[in-house]
Protein backbone atom coordinates (compact mmCIF):
# COMPACT_ATOMS: atom_id res chain seq x y z
CA UNK A 1 0.00 0.00 0.00
CA UNK A 2 1.23 3.46 -0.79
CA UNK A 3 -0.15 6.53 0.98
CA UNK A 4 1.31 9.67 -0.49
CA UNK A 5 1.45 12.16 -3.32
CA UNK A 6 2.93 10.12 -6.23
CA UNK A 7 5.89 12.49 -6.68
CA UNK A 8 7.28 10.69 -9.75
CA UNK A 9 4.18 11.73 -11.73
CA UNK A 10 3.94 15.17 -10.08
CA UNK A 11 0.95 14.24 -7.93
CA UNK A 12 -0.57 17.10 -5.95
CA UNK A 13 -3.11 15.35 -3.74
CA UNK A 14 -2.67 12.53 -1.26
CA UNK A 15 -3.84 9.16 -2.56
CA UNK A 16 -3.91 5.58 -1.34
CA UNK A 17 -2.78 2.87 -3.76
CA UNK A 18 -2.84 -0.85 -3.08
CA UNK A 19 -0.94 -3.38 -5.20
CA UNK A 20 -2.39 -6.88 -5.28
CA UNK A 21 0.37 -9.23 -6.43
CA UNK A 22 -0.45 -12.54 -8.13
CA UNK A 23 -4.19 -11.80 -8.05
CA UNK A 24 -6.49 -12.30 -11.04
CA UNK A 25 -10.09 -11.91 -9.80
CA UNK A 26 -12.34 -9.16 -11.14
CA UNK A 27 -12.94 -6.90 -8.13
CA UNK A 28 -13.61 -3.63 -9.93
CA UNK A 29 -16.22 -1.67 -7.98
CA UNK A 30 -15.90 -3.94 -4.92
CA UNK A 31 -15.06 -2.83 -1.41
CA UNK A 32 -11.79 -4.17 0.00
CA UNK A 33 -10.49 -4.28 3.53
CA UNK A 34 -6.72 -3.84 3.59
CA UNK A 35 -4.44 -4.40 6.57
CA UNK A 36 -0.93 -3.00 6.83
CA UNK A 37 1.48 -5.71 7.96
CA UNK A 38 4.82 -3.95 7.69
CA UNK A 39 6.53 -0.83 6.40
CA UNK A 40 8.57 -1.54 3.26
CA UNK A 41 9.96 1.81 2.13
CA UNK A 42 9.40 5.55 2.18
CA UNK A 43 7.87 7.46 -0.69
CA UNK A 44 10.47 8.78 -3.11
CA UNK A 45 10.61 10.59 -6.45
CA UNK A 46 12.20 8.64 -9.29
CA UNK A 47 13.77 10.11 -12.43
CA UNK A 48 11.57 7.96 -14.67
CA UNK A 49 8.65 5.54 -14.61
CA UNK A 50 11.13 2.82 -15.60
CA UNK A 51 13.10 3.46 -12.41
CA UNK A 52 9.88 3.36 -10.38
CA UNK A 53 8.88 0.01 -11.91
CA UNK A 54 12.34 -1.41 -11.21
CA UNK A 55 12.16 -0.34 -7.56
CA UNK A 56 8.60 -1.67 -7.28
CA UNK A 57 9.82 -5.06 -8.50
CA UNK A 58 12.44 -5.27 -5.76
CA UNK A 59 9.92 -4.05 -3.18
CA UNK A 60 7.45 -6.74 -4.32
CA UNK A 61 10.09 -9.39 -3.65
CA UNK A 62 10.37 -8.16 -0.04
CA UNK A 63 6.59 -8.03 0.51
Amino acid sequence: MSIGFRPTVDGTKRVIEVNLFDFQDDIYGKTLRVYVKQFLRAEEKFNSLEALVKKSTTTKQRA
